[in-house]
C-alpha cells in the first residue's frame, strides 16, 4: 500500500491525543482510537508525502453538544475508500463524520476529501447508488455504530 496523502489524528478528554502516524514512526489503527475518551477527530496532510507540511485540512467535534434526551451523541466515522474508474484512474477518498440518534432515527453527517484535490465535500445521509456514499459495514471497534 503506497503512503498516504492525508493521516488522522485523535484528541482525547485528557487533552491527550494520538495519531496515525507517530513522529517516531509507529503506526496505529483506526482501532486503537478509544471512543468512550474522543473529543475531536481530524485528518491532516502526511508530512512525507506533502513535503514536511503537516497541515489540518478537517476537524470534527465530538464533545456534547446537546442535554436533549432525544438526541444521542456522536459516533465516529471514518473510511479510505479506494475507486478506479474505466480508464484506470484511482481516486483515494476519505469519508470522515459522525452517526448520531435523533429521535430514534439513525442521522449521519460526512465529509469527503478527496486524496489528490483535497477538496472537501460534505455529504449526508449514506444513499445506494451514489460514488462513495453507500452504506458502511460496522467494524469490531465500531460496535457503537448501527
Amino acid at each position: 500500500m503506497t503512503e498516504p496523502n492525508l493521516i488522522w489524528r485523535v484528541d482525547y478528554t485528557d487533552g491527550s491525543s494520538l495519531s496515525q502516524k507517530a513522529p517516531d514512526g509507529t503506526r496505529f489503527g483506526y482501532q486503537d482510537i478509544d471512543r468512550d475518551r474522543l473529543t475531536a477527530f481530524s485528518l491532516w496532510l502526511n508530512p512525507d508525502t506533502n513535503g514536511g507540511n503537516t497541515r489540518s485540512m478537517i476537524w470534527i467535534d465530538f464533545r456534547a453538544d446537546t442535554n436533549n434526551p432525544d438526541v444521542g451523541q456522536k459516533r465516529l466515522i471514518w473510511r479510505r475508500r479506494t475507486v478506479q474508474n474505466g480508464k484506470g484512474v484511482v481516486a483515494i477518498v476519505h469519508l470522515v463524520g459522525w452517526q448520531r440518534t435523533v429521535n430514534g432515527l439513525n442521522t449521519q453527517a460526512i465529509v469527503y476529501i478527496n486524496e489528490e484535490t483535497l477538496v472537501p465535500m460534505l455529504g449526508g445521509q449514506f444513499t445506494e447508488g451514489l460514488q462513495f456514499h453507500g452504506p458502511i459495514v460496522p467494524l469490531e471497534c465500531e460496535r457503537d455504530l448501527v
